[in-house]
């Protein structure tokens, strides 16, 4: 059975991606329907994030969180986070990073992830957004983190054997509905 997918478009295959994720999951979620207004010195700016979680959905007592997906993480993307997590602190923001170990650029040392944990963002790596058996879990366990100051959760070992399970197999159907050139973000290893 083809994964059904809610109508929206989405401007990236990783949020094509992390929307399949959470759809499978039960988790429900609004995309990019919340502003959050930030100033950006001498200019008042607005900020659109990727995906809205509404409070009490993780847990009875969990906040709105918001999901901002990252295939690249530019210069400009780096100082609007800055200002969004400056002026909104309780606003659960979290990074899913395309390749949380790319490095902001050629000559930095710093990756995507380094980037976020420096900054307070709880982030995740897709490869392990997607391999999480509980996807609400998953959100809760950074929101948590973040509030101990841990920002990320460690990534899990692959077990050496392979079994194919429904998300899977769920995930090939998706590869196969989506065009040729955003496919590779989604080869499995």
């Amino acid at each position: 059975m083809k994964p059904k997918l809610k109508k929206k478009e989405f401007r990236s295959s990783l949020e094509t991606l992390v929307s399949f994720l959470l759809q499978g999951s039960k988790v429900p979620f609004e995309f990019e329907d919340t502003v959050l207004k930030f100033l950006q010195p001498a200019q008042p700016r607005k900020y659109n994030p990727d995906f809205r979680i509404p409070a009490g959905t993780l847990s009875a007592d969990s906040p709105e969180v918001f999901l901002e997906t990252k295939g690249q993480l530019t210069s400009a993307d780096r100082k609007k986070m800055k200002y969004v997590k400056e002026q909104h602190p309780d606003v659960p923001i979290i990074l899913i990073f395309g390749r949380a170990s790319n490095r902001l650029n050629k000559k930095s040392e710093t990756t995507y992830g380094d980037w976020a944990s420096k900054y307070g963002f709880p982030w995740i790596d897709v490869a392990d957004f997607q391999n999480q058996k509980d996807i609400k879990r998953c959100l809760l366990s950074l929101i948590q983190q973040q509030k101990r100051g841990i920002s990320r959760i460690p990534r899990r070992k692959k077990s050496k054997t392979s079994s194919a399970s429904g998300s899977e197999s769920s995930l090939t159907q998706l590869q196969q509905a989506l065009p040729k050139r955003s496919s590779t973000i989604f080869s499995q290893k």
